[in-house]
């Protein structure tokens, strides 16, 4: 009999959003991470692929973290730049050079909203509004898209405001 755990395992990990890159002109698989404000690229990757780069040094400049708020370390950053299918152009993209994981070994990019947005902007340039539809993209692409223009719109509604909070308190609350 297997465990319950295994039995839920479809269910606890959903799919990764990954998909085929170039990054100065050589193809790789990145995970497209619309709630990462930064792209990364594999240390082991640059070494191999875009070690005639320089690497530019941020020094303490930037404190990135993960999701679960650990310290995100790296060399500092690379520009490249960056293609995907459908799009005539590259964009110019700056990634962190961070530490090779387990996963980097297949998936060595990672494509957050600095790099998805000038794609995204390139492709509506190109293509017009009804990009998604004309290129018939993969799903991961039309999947990270989606989520940033509902992002966006949410943004612009809001006025700025991230949220509205109620309080049954009478008294005024300042949150730091």
């Amino acid at each position: 009999m297997q465990s319950p755990m295994i039995n839920h395992m479809d269910r606890i990990v959903g799919a990764a959003s990954e998909a085929a890159i170039t990054l100065d002109g050589q193809t790789c698989t990145a995970l497209l991470d619309s709630g990462s404000t930064v792209s990364t690229v594999s240390e082991s990757y640059y070494k191999e692929v875009l070690g005639s780069k320089d690497i530019h040094p941020l020094g303490e400049l930037l404190n990135v973290e993960g999701a679960a708020g650990q310290r995100l370390p790296y060399s500092g950053y690379v520009e490249v730049e960056v293609g995907m299918p459908h799009m005539d152009d590259t964009v110019t993209g700056l990634l962190l050079v961070v530490p090779d994981t387990r996963y980097a070994q297949q998936v060595p990019a990672i494509l957050g909203t600095n790099i998805l947005s000038l794609i995204m902007d390139g492709l509506r340039k190109q293509h017009g509004v009804r990009y998604a539809q004309v290129c018939s993209l993969e799903s991961s692409w039309t999947v990270a898209f989606r989520c940033m223009a509902i992002q966006h719109k949410a943004a612009e509604k809001s006025n700025g405001m991230l949220c509205v909070l109620k309080s049954k308190s009478r008294s005024k609350i300042v949150i730091p």
